[in-house]
């Protein structure tokens, strides 16, 4: 019952997205989060339900959140039935069914592979390394949950190609500086976080960091979703489980765990690249990749650098902290931020708050 309640929430949250509706989406968001963690504590901790009471407290924040969606979504929704309606839905989402099934294929593809050739202690110890390196997500919290909407609302507009690039231009920037402070400060957290049997997790977090990056990435290919030809989802998504497996078949009997890693990285870049490719030519944005690329490129030397500073004595931390001033110069030298479009951000951000004030 919780999981279709949750679907309905789903469902009434993503209409305030496609409605661009932010105020509504973040409130039914809080709102529901808030309601979920009250009744928590309150049935599981002091009624003494256990795991029942986690269950109703879901079920009761997800009920809130629909009843909170539906009222404010009622000149939105209607009891309607359309068949032509129902035959472009169809026709547009049944191939993302498979399509999905093989993404779930992919990302888990690598701990079947690795309790199979290994241990379950690798499995543990790569695990623990996929969820510090998952935190670089945060970067994409924002862009997921408003670009999106925005591109499918705007995507006729002649300049809308243009800003996607601007926009990727600061997701980059974004995911460069988490992804290094990831790299250069893993065994910091780890120890900070996890016992020592995990430490050694942290070898893998340079490689699934940016891997984990680019399976979110496919937001800034929206040529397919625009031309309606998911069937192409499906081709790119099976061709890239089946490259995945092959990957992992290969790497990982030699290697271990950082031959989970390595695949899971060319497997996550070359799914991308077809995303990317075939995206462009639907739907071309002026994307100025020898830049991109170049960036990107000097940030992954400087995380192989200071992963050596750790074996200094002292003052390690301080001396991997400096690495970020290097990639402040990169992302001005290869343009990933512009001095004009700061000083625009800047203007913005201060007559918004000059209005709210007043």
């Amino acid at each position: 019952f919780f999981l279709w309640l949750n679907g309905l929430f789903y469902l009434i949250q993503n209409q305030f997205r496609w409605e661009l509706r932010s105020r509504d989406f973040a409130m039914v968001s809080l709102l529901v989060t808030v309601t979920t963690a009250a009744l928590a504590v309150a049935l599981a901790y002091g009624l003494e339900w256990g795991l029942k009471g986690l269950i109703y407290s879901m079920i009761g924040g997800s009920m809130l959140g629909c009843l909170y969606g539906i009222w404010h979504l009622r000149n939105s929704f209607r009891f309607r039935f359309s068949q032509s309606m129902l035959k472009e839905m169809l026709w547009f989402s049944i191939p993302l069914v498979p399509s999905g099934v093989a993404v779930f294929f992919s990302s888990y593809i690598d701990r079947i592979m690795l309790n199979h050739y290994l241990s379950l202690e690798d499995v543990g110890l790569y695990g623990v390394g996929f969820r510090l390196a998952s935190l670089i997500v945060l970067v994409m919290a924002g862009f997921q949950s408003a670009l999106t909407p925005l591109v499918y609302s705007q995507y006729r507009h002649p300049d809308t190609p243009q800003k996607l690039a601007v926009i990727f231009r600061i997701f980059m920037t974004a995911g460069l500086f988490v992804f290094l402070g990831l790299s250069l400060f893993s065994v910091e957290i780890l120890r900070m976080m996890t016992t020592p049997a995990f430490y050694r997790a942290e070898k893998v977090v340079i490689l699934l960091a940016p891997a984990i990056l680019l399976s979110s990435m496919y937001i800034f290919a929206p040529g397919i979703g625009i031309a309606k030809k998911t069937y192409l989802l499906l081709l790119i998504n099976g061709a890239g489980a089946v490259f995945c497996v092959a990957l992992n078949v290969l790497l990982i009997p030699g290697s271990g765990i950082m031959g989970a890693a390595v695949a899971k990285l060319l497997g996550y870049g070359a799914i991308f690249v077809a995303y990317m490719a075939i995206s462009q030519r639907l739907y071309p944005v002026p994307h100025d990749w020898w830049r991109l690329t170049g960036a990107a490129a000097v940030t992954a030397l400087l995380a192989i650098f200071g992963r050596d500073i750790t074996s200094l004595e002292t003052g390690h931390v301080w001396a991997k902290g400096t690495l970020f001033i290097p990639l402040i110069v990169v992302v001005f030298m290869f343009g990933l931020v512009k001095v004009q479009e700061m000083s625009q951000a800047c203007q913005t951000v201060l007559r918004k708050m000059h209005h709210h004030r007043s």
